[in-house]
């Protein structure tokens, strides 16, 4: 809607609003019911027991360990007790209170090993006091440390001054940088016209006030110190982040929330991320690219959209970031000057751009509201994107769990894989219902861009035939027990729907 910025409480403002937000809720709605259907539908297929249970589902069409959110009431994992949670080989599960209510809390468990596509049944046992003085990993305050990383808060400007990888001996922020990782950045405009003229007169840019460091949570899975502070633009609750550091993987977690203001004048929020490296590298759908080499000729370089990760890299090492809710991004530099047409960078800088109220069409001129949004980052000793595409994948697509009260014990497995995709350098990046009843469509990516990798399907462990299809599920192949795909390829294969 053309006057959204100019008249932004006007009737058909308001109403053109309320109209496109209620498909967002609507898909949330039914996304959420979406889980819930699905979730009962197979509760019917899954053991039960005499104590409770928690069974995890793995989306994913690989063997991962995986992270899980999963709300359990406290009559199933009581709160003033040590509960265990384990496999029929007495294989635990470690698990961390996120938040509590009044009848249960929110937990994240991480399991490892879980099948490719696949499930495994843990029991919940009960017994024992709790232990409170569990620790993950170092903690003094503004510092974090473990295995894997020294991670350093500045305790002025709220930013991550320094992150260390212990293993690969290398610094991951440019502290040459004017901002610090993680680190808010409040940016206003003059005017709003001045991106229409493709230039940034006018344009100016703080960071927090009034910082203060505290030590958050700790316990088996990660260790947190929470930074907040003040900023223009939001209300006296200001700016929160948690800032985790996990115990047992090379993985930090930066979890924010802020209030902004009604405010109709031109603002953006960023969150830098200046790495250490040379070169960039993000996902988009269906490939990689490189700012400024292969990205294809007169589309936005100030700006991308990532898909899943964007990475650092330098000499067999890089640093990859993830984020589920804010793809927006400027790489290498923040936008000062005229709009380049081919990117140029000299440090492989990020720069997660929030949210703004830039634009002038379709648009609200105010973006008022508590905001939360969360970011990964780790370090891996190589450059492919294969891994790097993996983790992100494994970052967004949590596992999902199933938690079920006491019951008969029945002989249903305790656990099952029921697809798989083998070979090098392939991952599938999508599993569907397919338009012929019976069957799954699965989209397949080659990742590595050197050579030919040979797709095989297993089911159970054993192998399965499959059609290589079209977009329009069309039969190009039919009962195949293999498939070339070339290098950068992308194939989508049907199977018949496993059955455990």
């Amino acid at each position: 809607y053309s006057k959204s910025i100019s008249v932004p409480d006007c009737y058909q403002t308001e109403l053109q609003w309320a109209c496109k937000g209620s498909y967002a809720w609507t898909a949330q709605k039914k996304a959420k019911m979406l889980f819930e259907t699905a979730g009962g539908l197979l509760q019917a297929h899954i053991h039960r027991c005499s104590e409770p249970t928690v069974t995890f589902f793995n989306p994913l069409v690989w063997e991962r360990d995986a992270y899980c959110d999963v709300y359990v009431d406290y009559e199933l994992l009581p709160k003033e007790s040590t509960c265990r949670i384990v496999d029929e080989k007495g294989d635990e599960v470690k698990y961390q209170i996120l938040s509590s209510l009044r009848e249960g809390a929110y937990y994240r468990m991480f399991v490892k090993s879980l099948p490719s596509l696949g499930y495994r049944t843990y029991r919940i046992l009960t017994g024992g006091k709790a232990d409170d003085d569990v620790a993950t990993a170092a903690a003094t305050p503004c510092l974090l440390e473990n295995d894997y990383y020294r991670l350093t808060i500045d305790p002025v400007r709220g930013g991550i001054s320094s992150l260390y990888d212990k293993k690969a001996q290398r610094e991951i922020v440019d502290k040459e940088c004017r901002w610090e990782a993680g680190q808010l950045i409040y940016e206003t405009l003059a005017d709003r016209d001045i991106m229409n003229h493709r230039t940034t007169r006018g344009m100016e840019r703080t960071s927090l006030t009034d910082v203060r460091v505290t030590e958050g949570a700790h316990g088996p899975l990660y260790r947190s110190l929470v930074v907040e502070g003040q900023c223009p633009g939001l209300t006296e609750h200001g700016l929160r982040c948690e800032v985790k550091l996990y115990a047992d993987q090379p993985r930090v977690e930066l979890d924010y929330a802020m209030r902004p203001t009604a405010n109709t004048n031109p603002i953006a929020y960023y969150v830098a991320f200046p790495f250490t490296g040379r070169r960039l590298t993000f996902d988009v759908q269906g490939g990689f690219v490189r700012p400024g080499e292969n990205q294809l000729e007169g589309t936005a370089s100030e700006w991308n959209t990532i898909q899943h990760f964007v990475s650092a890299r330098a000499d067999g090492y890089q640093v990859l970031l993830s984020s589920k809710e804010v793809p927006l991004v400027q790489l290498g530099h923040m936008l000062d000057g005229p709009f380049e047409y081919i990117k140029h960078y000299d440090r492989p800088h990020v720069y997660s751009w929030v949210m703004n109220n830039y634009w002038v069409t379709n648009f609200r001129a105010s973006q008022e509201g508590e905001m939360q949004w969360h970011y990964t980052l780790t370090s891996r000793p190589d450059t492919a994107d294969t891994e790097a595409l993996r983790f992100a994948l494994g970052d967004r697509v949590q596992a999902y769990a199933r938690v079920l009260p006491v019951g008969t014990n029945d002989s249903r497995p305790l656990e099952g894989s029921l697809l798989a995709v083998h070979g090098h350098h392939l991952t599938a990046t999508a599993v569907a219902p397919a338009r012929r009843r019976g069957y799954v469509v699965l989209l397949v990516r080659e990742t590595s861009g050197l050579a030919p990798q040979t797709l095989r399907l297993t089911a159970g462990g054993r192998p399965v035939r499959f059609d290589r299809v079209n977009a329009l599920e069309e039969v190009m192949e039919p009962r195949l027990r293999t498939l070339r795909v070339p290098p950068h390829g992308l194939v989508m294969v049907r199977v018949r729907t496993p059955r455990h």
